[in-house]
């Protein structure tokens, strides 16, 4: 069995915990470690980290968030003689300072959540690129059974110039019976704040009929795009190529738009009921039989195993 030392941010009082179920699943399929700056000092160097751990790492997984705001303060990568896989985010975002450290640190694998982007702009990292796309907790992401007393619902930041396409749903349809609007903490300078994490908001998707959201301007196959469709609830949003690659079909899974069209798709669908529901519960399977924690664990379990060129 693999033994395996993670370094992350602690989430412990954040809305953001995917990691941290990512690791549940990892710590059911290796000897695996966490570690977070609440449990060592922040000026520590990797290497005086590892001797924290209580055996020797076959690999070290970093995830980005241990450099949180991109400070990049992690050091002494290059004194550790363990192969380190690291988990980068906000790509578009750092982007010389990320290739330097990548450089200079001699990372050995690199799980990015979206491919296509990461290739455009780091492609001299493509032999360690191993896709790791995001995942759900399908024992909160689920269908509750509960009465989809609302029409449609949108949640997440808006104002970001990135989310055009949200941003001309919520002028469409602010207002509009049926719909309902969360603010997103971020966008603080709204006149209403109102904000669900966890179980909460999966069981708010789980009431709409309709979820709208977006890949954004940056073309990202978001996370929201696995909850929704993992809460049996239709999503309407756009498309690109990271998410045809991951299996997600327009009309099967998901109900495709743009700006032009968005409203028609959702006047026909919130009144189709049999057509929303046959794609709602397609989506619901697919996010189950492809794309949970539990799966996303064992994939990187696959990633570590075959770099390491060992079999168990």
């Amino acid at each position: 069995m693999l033994n395996i030392l993670v370094l992350d941010y602690d989430f412990t009082h954040s809305y953001y915990k995917n990691s941290f179920y990512l690791w549940d699943e990892l710590k059911k399929l290796t000897n695996c470690v966490l570690l977070t700056p609440t449990q060592y000092n922040p000026v520590m160097k990797l290497d005086e980290i590892v001797d924290m751990c209580p055996f020797k790492p076959d690999f070290i997984i970093i995830n980005e968030f241990v450099n949180f705001h991109h400070d990049w303060s992690l050091e002494g990568l290059e004194k550790v003689n363990i192969p380190i896989g690291y988990m980068p985010h906000d790509i578009d975002a750092s982007v010389d300072i990320r290739r330097e450290y990548l450089h200079q640190n001699k990372i050995s694998l690199i799980f990015p959540l979206y491919k296509s982007s990461f290739l455009r702009l780091y492609p001299e990292f493509a032999d360690k690129l191993r896709w790791l796309p995001h995942h759900v907790n399908t024992e909160i992401f689920k269908d509750y059974n509960l009465v989809k007393d609302m029409d449609a619902l949108l949640i997440g930041r808006v104002k970001q110039s990135y989310y055009s396409l949200r941003k001309k749903i919520l002028e469409k349809m602010n207002g509009h019976p049926g719909f309902v609007h969360y603010v997103h903490p971020s966008d603080q300078n709204s006149s209403k704040v109102s904000w669900v994490e966890g179980e909460e908001y999966a069981r708010l998707i789980n009431q709409s009929k309709i979820f709208f959201s977006c890949c954004s301007t940056l073309k990202y196959p978001l996370l929201k795009y696995f909850e929704t469709l993992s809460s049996r609830t239709l999503l309407l949003a756009d498309t690109c190529s990271d998410l045809t690659e991951l299996g997600f079909n327009p009309g099967e899974h998901f109900v495709e738009i743009d700006e032009h069209n968005f409203y028609e798709k959702f006047i026909y669908y919130v009144n189709n009921e049999t057509e929303r529901n046959r794609i709602a519960t397609n989506g619901y399977h697919f996010i189950r039989s492809h794309h949970s924690t539990a799966i996303r664990a064992q994939q990187l379990v696959s990633y570590i195993n075959a770099f390491l060129g060992r079999t168990d």
